[in-house]
C-alpha cells in the first residue's frame, strides 16, 4: 500500500494556521512515499526542483505527515464510523446475537439442573412430610375403638379393664405416648401412669388454657388434635380428643366432688364448685334406637413430639438435611411455631429457600409444614457452566476488540485521504494564484 502525501512548507513568517496566503511563493509539492514503516527517497514531479533542508526541518516534516497520514480516533468515533457501514453493524449484530443465544442457552441449562437438584430434594423431603402425616392419622384413629365401648354401657366396662385394653393399643399403634379417659373432661385414669401422675385430676373446663379447645372438640363432635403444647407434666406433645356421647350421661353436668370425693389439682382447686360444672350438658346426636345422647367426656391420647416422630428416621434425615416442623396454628403454649428441628436449624433460623411441604389434615385441625434445606447449602453454578460464561464473554471482548482495532485503522486512513485531498487542494489553488 503506497500513500503520497503532498509537503507544502510555510513561509518562515507565518505565524498563522497554514493556508494558501502562508505558503512560500517557491512552494513545492514533494511526493512523499511511505510503505511497511520504511521512509524512502522523496519522489518530485517533473519540473519540480527540491531545496535543501536541515535535517531538523525534515524530522518536522516526517512528524507531521505521520500525524496526518494516521491520526488518533477515539473510541466513539470508531463505533460510530463502523455503525455508518452496513457490513460493519451487521458484524456488530451478528456477533452481540451469539453472544445472547450462548448466554440463554447456558443458563437455561443451568436453570434446568438446579430445578432438577431441587425436584430430587423435594422429593425426599415429601417423603419425610407423608410419613409424620400418616402417622397422625393412623394415632387418631385408634380412638375410635375406645369410644364404642363407652357408647354400649356408658364406659363402665372400658372403666374396669383401661389399663390392659390402652396398652394393647398402645403396642399396636406406634406413635402415642399414652392414653386417658376423662368422664366430663376430667382426667381419670391414663395408661401408662408412670410420670403421669401430674395430668390426673385435670379439669379441663375449668383451666383458661385448655377450654377453648375442649369446647370447640365437643361442639364438633369429632377427633380433633390440640398442640404441639407444652404438658402441665413437662414435655411438648400432641394431643388428641374425641368427645363421647351415650344415652347413659346426665343432662346436666355433675360437679366432680359428686362423683369423685377425693378429687384434687393444682390448676383449679382453689374454689368450689368449678366453672362448667353444675351446668346443662351438650347434647349429642340420638343413638341408633332414637334416644337421646349427652355428654359423657373425652377419650384422650398424648403423643410426646420424640414419640410421634420416632418412625420418621430424622437422625439419618439430619445428616443431610437441615429441616423445622412449624405449627401454622401455633399453640398459645408456645413461644414459636417451630415445634421440631434438626440441631442446626433452631427456632429462629431462617432456612435459605426451604422446600416447604404442606402438611395438612383439615378434619383434625392440623395445619403444618415440613420446612428443609440441604446441610451444605443449594449448589452454585457448576465448573462446567463457568467455564462455558467466561468462554462466551472472555471471546466476545477479544472478537470486538480485535474488530475495533481494524475498523480504527480503517478510519484513520479515511481520514488520511480527507486530509491529504485538501492539502492538494491548498496546493492547487496556491499555485494557480
Amino acid at each position: 500500500v503506497q500513500t503520497y502525501i503532498a509537503i507544502t512548507p510555510p513561509r518562515s513568517d507565518c505565524v498563522s494556521p497554514p493556508s494558501c496566503s502562508c505558503l512560500s511563493p517557491i512552494a513545492m509539492a514533494f511526493l512523499f512515499r511511505k510503505k511497511s514503516g520504511v521512509t524512502e527517497s522523496p519522489v518530485l514531479p517533473m519540473g519540480v526542483m527540491p531545496r535543501a533542508n536541515t535535517a531538523a526541518e525534515v524530522d518536522i516534516i516526517l512528524e507531521n505527515i505521520e500525524q496526518l497520514v494516521f491520526p488518533t480516533s477515539s473510541i466513539t468515533k470508531t463505533v460510530a464510523f463502523s455503525l455508518r457501514k452496513k457490513r460493519s453493524t451487521g458484524t456488530i449484530l451478528l456477533l452481540v446475537l451469539s453472544v445472547a443465544v450462548a448466554t440463554w442457552r447456558s443458563v437455561t441449562a443451568h436453570i434446568l439442573e438446579m430445578d432438577e437438584e431441587r425436584s430430587r430434594f423435594e422429593n425426599s423431603a415429601i417423603a419425610t412430610a407423608d410419613l409424620l402425616r400418616r402417622q397422625v392419622q393412623t394415632s387418631a384413629s385408634s380412638v375410635y375403638a375406645l369410644a364404642s365401648m363407652v357408647e354400649v354401657d356408658g364406659g363402665v366396662f372400658l372403666e374396669a379393664n383401661f389399663d390392659k385394653i390402652a396398652g394393647t393399643i398402645l403396642e399396636k399403634y406406634r406413635g402415642i405416648s399414652n392414653f386417658d379417659i376423662a368422664p366430663f373432661a376430667v382426667v381419670k385414669t391414663k395408661v401408662p401412669l408412670a410420670g403421669n401422675e401430674g395430668a390426673i385430676g385435670h379439669a379441663m373446663f375449668s383451666d383458661y388454657r385448655r377450654i377453648d379447645a375442649t369446647l370447640k372438640t365437643i361442639r364438633h363432635k369429632k377427633v380433633e388434635l390440640d398442640g404441639p403444647l407444652k404438658l402441665l407434666q413437662g414435655g411438648t406433645a400432641v394431643i388428641a380428643r374425641f368427645p363421647v356421647f351415650t344415652a347413659f350421661s346426665p343432662e346436666f353436668i355433675p360437679d366432680i366432688k359428686t362423683w369423685w370425693p377425693t378429687w384434687t389439682h393444682p390448676c383449679c382447686n382453689s374454689s368450689l364448685p368449678l366453672p362448667g360444672y353444675g351446668a346443662e350438658s351438650l347434647p349429642g346426636d340420638p343413638d341408633s334406637q332414637g334416644r337421646p345422647t349427652y355428654f359423657y367426656g373425652l377419650i384422650e391420647f398424648v403423643s410426646k413430639l420424640d414419640k410421634l416422630v420416632e418412625d420418621l428416621n430424622l437422625d439419618k434425615v439430619e445428616k443431610d438435611v437441615q429441616y423445622q416442623f412449624v405449627n401454622l396454628n401455633k399453640h398459645p403454649s408456645m413461644t414459636t411455631e417451630v415445634f421440631y428441628n434438626s440441631a442446626d436449624a433452631p427456632p429462629g433460623t431462617v432456612l435459605d429457600r426451604p422446600v416447604v411441604i404442606p402438611i395438612r389434615l383439615p378434619d383434625i385441625l392440623i395445619n403444618w409444614e415440613f420446612r428443609a434445606v440441604p446441610k451444605d447449602g443449594w449448589s452454585g453454578p457448576s465448573t462446567f457452566f463457568i467455564v462455558v460464561m467466561v468462554s462466551v464473554h472472555g471471546g466476545f471482548f477479544v472478537s470486538m476488540v480485535t474488530f475495533l482495532l481494524m475498523e480504527s485503522k480503517s478510519l484513520q486512513i479515511v481520514e488520511a485521504r480527507e486530509i491529504l485531498k485538501l492539502r492538494v487542494q491548498q496546493v492547487r489553488e496556491c499555485f494557480l494564484h
